[in-house]
């Protein structure tokens, strides 16, 4: 365990976080093998708008776990309400295994580098841990938006030069 209860609980919320955000990566890879441009991007600054919204207003109360909250929060609900609202019913509980596996190992290199990149990325939330406390690092959470900000523009923008460069 940990002597830490501060570093206890990072670590809690961080494992919670990486349980939720396959849930919204499922909806947003959904609409996209759809190619329902629209929706993917409606919902991508949809999800980024509430994170942002709901983790202002935990981190008052909740201080940095607020902010991981809002995120664990918000991923669940983008799955549970475009899936509901957006999507035919799919039966998950049925899957051919052999297209799993197939899946698995295209995805698997491209997970992994979205793993790196964003441990890459909050990298520095690892070290800083020991330096401030619970309440430094909500502050720092809003310190990093314009980081968040920049990273968004650039997918934003990605998303619409990389197809024209392909085709």
């Amino acid at each position: 365990g940990f002597e830490d209860s501060v570093t206890r609980d990072a670590f809690l919320w961080g494992g919670l976080m990486a349980f939720s955000i396959p849930f919204s990566q499922i909806v947003l890879l959904r609409l996209r093998s759809e190619q329902r441009v629209l929706e993917f991007s409606f919902v991508q600054l949809a999800s980024s708008g509430a994170i942002l919204a709901i983790g202002v207003a935990a981190i008052k109360y909740m201080n940095y776990s607020g902010a991981v909250f809002s995120i664990i929060l918000v991923n669940f609900l983008t799955f549970f309400i475009v899936s509901k609202a957006s999507f035919n019913p799919v039966n998950y509980r049925s899957f051919n295994m052999k297209e799993v596996l197939n899946l698995a190992r295209i995805g698997l290199p491209v997970m992994l580098a979205g793993v790196l990149a964003n441990l890459q990325i909050s990298m520095d939330r690892l070290f800083i841990i020991n330096h401030f406390s619970a309440r430094d690092l909500g502050i720092y959470q809003i310190g990093t938006l314009p980081l968040t900000l920049g990273i968004a523009g650039s997918g934003i923008i990605s998303q619409y030069i990389t197809p024209k460069l392909f085709f």
